[in-house]
């Protein structure tokens, strides 16, 4: 069965890929087990740097860093729900295929090459980085997709349970996985960041309940009632980080549902953007912009640090725009060279076949 399209979540998997851009677009120093990098900014760079505009960005981050992650688990456990669950095992093949394999081709083929590339990874680093890889040691921001494997694993494993057992309440299936998620620091084992994971199975299965909660209720709301809740959201969230009213957890409520009704504001206003083919490129390479854009960050780093680039107000702004806009569009390029190599092999693979 072919999954139901949801525009509001298109949207969504568009905000949160910039959100994670952009908390990925500050730092100057970053250290993995078998390397790192610290740079310090020079002593020649222009006051532009510091300009309003500029560190608007740098206090993004640390807005966007409150609840990105959960906001990435509780999407996706929301799209999961947009279709029936296969047989278990073609459910675990068919995550294998979407997310183990891209882990471990991008990360040897792409990621630890431009790391490389970038200083990060001495000779000897490199080699015990691919060496480690394997067990998620070096995996860098691609740690993501092999939390997320065990995480639809694991769900899929007690929904399963529950089923056979003839348990159907959806609230039964929320607190188990509440309740794994606060037990996973003690896991004895971590392989291929499975405790990461399991630190967020609450909010995966939190996103699928909440699915259900849009599509029988949410959709029904009108556009100026969700455009409001996104005002609200919005500042509830801000307030919330300036004054301490909630707990974290309730904060990152906030700052998930204040990204969810911003994606709903933004299929009600930009409704005819979705008919273009831009739109249509971007949202289909949203994925090959997560996998490619944290290793294009060290190159820019490493250019602009090591030069006298960010003498000039110019080169200040350069280099915000490469650190975002210039990694989101290189990564969508990219992503649409795979795809159209993808199909022309399928092609040729298909008139061998006939």
């Amino acid at each position: 069965m072919k999954k139901e399209r949801v525009s509001v979540y298109d949207w969504l998997r568009l905000i949160a890929t910039m959100l994670v851009v952009i908390g990925h677009s500050r730092y100057i120093g970053m250290e993995a087990t078998n390397g790192s990098v610290y740079y310090v900014m020079p002593q020649f760079t222009h006051p532009a740097f510091y300009s309003y505009f500029i560190s608007f960005f740098g206090l993004m981050v640390s807005y966007i860093y409150s609840f990105h992650m959960q906001l990435f688990f509780f999407l996706s456990g929301a799209v999961l729900r947009l279709k029936p669950l296969k047989s278990y095992d073609a459910f675990c093949l068919d995550k294998i295929k979407r997310l183990i394999l891209p882990y471990f081709a991008v990360g040897f083929f792409f990621m630890l090459p431009v790391k490389y590339l970038a200083s990060f990874y001495t000779k000897e680093g490199l080699h015990l980085a691919y060496r480690n890889f394997y067990n998620g040691s070096d995996s860098g921001h691609l740690w993501f997709l092999t939390a997320l494997f065990w995480v639809m694993l694991v769900f899929a494993a007690v929904k399963k349970l529950l089923e056979r057992l003839h348990i159907q309440s959806e609230a039964a299936l929320l607190l188990i996985c509440v309740g794994i998620q606060m037990m996973a620091e003690l896991l004895p084992f971590d392989v291929l960041a499975m405790r990461q994971g399991m630190g967020y199975i609450g909010w995966f299965a939190l996103g699928y309940f909440f699915e259900k909660l849009r599509k029988e209720q949410l959709s029904e709301w009108s556009a100026k009632y969700k455009i409001l809740l996104c005002f609200t959201t919005g500042f509830l969230y801000v307030l919330n980080i300036k004054v301490g009213i909630f707990e974290d957890i309730m904060n990152v409520v906030c700052g998930c549902m204040f990204a969810y009704f911003t994606a709903e504001t933004c299929a009600v206003i930009f409704r005819r953007l979705e008919a273009t083919g831009g739109y249509r490129v971007v949202v289909r390479n949203l994925f090959a912009v997560y996998l490619f854009h944290d290793p294009l960050e060290y190159v820019i780093l490493k250019v602009f640090m090591t030069t006298t680039l960010l003498s000039t107000a110019w080169g200040c702004y350069l280099y915000l725009f490469l650190r975002i806009a210039g990694v989101i569009i290189a990564s969508l390029l990219i992503g649409e060279v795979l795809r159209i190599f993808g199909k022309c092999i399928f092609r040729r693979k298909k008139e061998i076949a006939e």
